[in-house]
Parts: C-alpha cells; structure tokens; sequence
C-alpha cells in the first residue's frame, strides 16, 4: 500500500524546483541582473552581472552597493536612483564606461520595484543593457544624414541648418556674414572622358584639401 505523502513536502520540492528553474533562467541571461534590498544589499546577482564586475559572486551577494562600487560611486549616481526604484517607480538611465582603455561602452540601466503581497516595494530589480552596438549603430546613421557618403563634406541638411543657424546670429548681434559658392569647372567632361569612378576620386581629392584649408 502507498504511502501518503505530506502536501508541505510536496509544495516544498516544487518551490525548489521553482527557484532552480528561475536561478537558471536568471543566470541564462546576457544583460546584468541584480535584487537589492531597501538596505541597499545585494540579495542577487546573476553571472553576467559578475562578469562584468570582475569580481567573485561572494564579493558581491550579501554586500553593499557602496562596498562593490564604492562611497563615491553608490553616493552621487546609484543612492538616488535605487530610493526612487523604492518609492515603486520604474527608473531607466544611460551611461558610458571605460571597461578597457580607451574602450567606451553604453549601458542602459532600469530598476524595477519588487513588491511583497501587501504591495510595498521591498526590492529593487536591476537590469542592465548594454547598447554599445546601439549607439555606434545610431551615429552611422546621424553621419550618414549629415554627411556626404563619398566626400565626408558635409550634406546639404546640415549646410541649411548651419547657414540659418549664423544667418540667426548676424541678427541677433548685429554683425555681417559672408557665403561664396564653389564651383568645379568642366567636372561634367571629367565624368564623360575618364569615367564617373575617376570623378568621385577627383571629388574626393578636392574634398581633402578643403578640409585641410578651412577649420572645423
């Protein structure tokens, strides 16, 4: 005959199962993911956060945010944003770091609040982003709309909004300015004898020595 089995052993072994699965899931992650509790203790950490700090999991679960990252570091950007995170609102910030030299790298940052039963926000639930990829991603395409692909010169967007820009400043200060065209003679013959591919060097050429010429 089967025995019975206990209920609480039953609910205990499928928690179990519970936090090893989540711990997995946790840990499966890229971004950076971290609990700290309202005495601004690490609680949890999963191994991409590690990672990224270099450090071992001890040095980092149940110390302080001010003993990994520092008083400095945890007084003037991190205190504020996990207080807000624990008033229950959702915190996102950008920052960029040094992590090898010379080597700028874009994190995007978000603390969310973890709430007990009775609603009270009794952690914060860090998750970090890196965005490095992003952002180089996003200025190729600011340079891109902003300069001229063969030349590097700058567009014509940029040019009008340069001009109204110094047209706006001669008025405000009461000052002239001055706008001269250049033009290249006989470019069109280039193109025709020689090929569009010795045009665009010709282009580039010239190009070069303007920017060369003129400042910034």
């Amino acid at each position: 005959m089967p025995l019975n089995k206990n209920p609480d052993d039953l609910d205990g072994k499928r928690l179990e199962q519970e936090l090893t699965l989540y711990k997995r899931m946790v840990n499966a992650s890229h971004d950076s993911i971290t609990l700290i509790d309202r005495n601004y203790v690490y609680q949890v950490a999963n191994n991409a956060y590690i990672n990224a700090r270099k450090m071992r999991g001890e040095e980092i679960l149940h110390h302080s945010v001010a003993a990994v990252w520092g008083n400095e570091v945890f007084n003037e950007l991190i205190k504020e944003k996990l207080d807000e995170c624990f008033k229950g609102k959702i915190v996102s910030h950008e920052s960029a770091y040094e992590f090898n030299k010379g080597e700028l790298n874009y994190i995007e940052t978000r603390y969310y609040p973890c709430l007990n039963s009775e609603g009270e926000t009794v952690y914060a639930v860090i998750v970090s982003h890196n965005i490095t990829e992003l952002k180089k991603s996003q200025e190729k395409i600011k340079h891109l709309a902003y300069y001229d692909s063969l030349t590097n010169l700058p567009s014509r967007l940029l040019f009008m909004d340069r001009l109204h820009h110094a047209i706006e400043i001669t008025k405000r200060d009461k000052k002239s300015m001055a706008l001269f065209f250049l033009d290249l003679d006989e470019f069109k013959k280039i193109n025709d004898t020689f090929g569009h591919s010795a045009g665009d060097e010709l282009l580039v050429g010239v190009a070069k020595r303007l920017q060369k010429s003129l400042r910034e």
